[in-house]
């Protein structure tokens, strides 16, 4: 008996993975949500086991956030120099940002599901925060108040799910080009404020302008100081 209710439960299982990542198909496909047909159809399920698994779209949406959320992978690329960091944190930024870019079409939906997926979507842009203030704290470290602030904004702002939505979407640009956008905006924001050391308008921090320079040369170059752009894809 055991056994038998084991197997049950990973078909259960089974099925309702193929049942999110089908929704999430669908989204992204048709940008608009599905209806329960195409949705079993895809899934590949009875309309029956469609309404076993989820009973409302409510709970598929939640389920969907749970999966998008548990799959995504952690960024740990914070130390090396700072082309290696900016290139790594604009791929990570950037697929995670793609994962989340089906839900985010329900967000403008006046329901229970888009509250839930909007504060889940400020939790991710806060997470995005986080990690790039730790990809960025040795050049961080060396601006002072409050262009430190005023450059992260701009970048956050450069590399939302907004503006991935609108080069994937609006533009049409693939995967690769959007995040070769990201990483090269991003360097250009921090190259500006390196710059704006090097001119001596921050004499009070010279140590660190000096070996911040040194160590990011060649930093303005539009293929990110020597670095192919495009290495991150490979």
């Amino acid at each position: 008996m055991s056994n038998k209710f084991d197997g049950r439960r990973a078909r259960g299982a089974r099925t309702r993975s193929r049942i999110i990542k089908s929704y999430l198909a669908l989204l992204r496909a048709h940008e608009s949500p599905p209806t329960n047909m195409q949705l079993a159809d895809m899934a590949k399920c009875a309309l029956r086991t469609l309404y076993f698994q989820f009973p409302t779209s409510a709970q598929l949406c939640e389920a969907a956030v749970g999966y998008v959320r548990d799959s995504e992978t952690p960024f740990t690329s914070v130390s090396g120099k700072l082309v290696r960091r900016i290139l790594n944190y604009s791929r990570w930024c950037a697929e995670s940002w793609e994962e989340w870019l089906p839900l985010q079409l329900l967000v403008a939906q006046p329901t229970k599901a888009s509250m839930m997926i909007r504060s889940e979507l400020e939790r991710q842009h806060r997470l995005k925060s986080i990690m790039l203030t730790s990809a960025l704290r040795p050049e961080l470290s060396a601006i002072p108040q409050p262009r430190r602030d005023a450059m992260l904004l701009m970048i956050e702002t450069s590399t939302s799910l907004d503006s991935w939505a609108r080069l994937r979407r609006t533009h049409g640009l693939s995967m690769r080009s959007g995040a070769k956008i990201f990483s090269q905006t991003t360097m250009s924001i921090v190259s500006f404020e390196l710059r704006g050391l090097s001119s001596g308008k921050n004499p009070s921090r010279r140590g660190a302008k000096e070996s911040l320079i040194l160590a990011s040369s060649t930093h303005a170059s539009p293929t990110l100081g020597g670095a192919d752009v495009d290495t991150f894809a490979r």
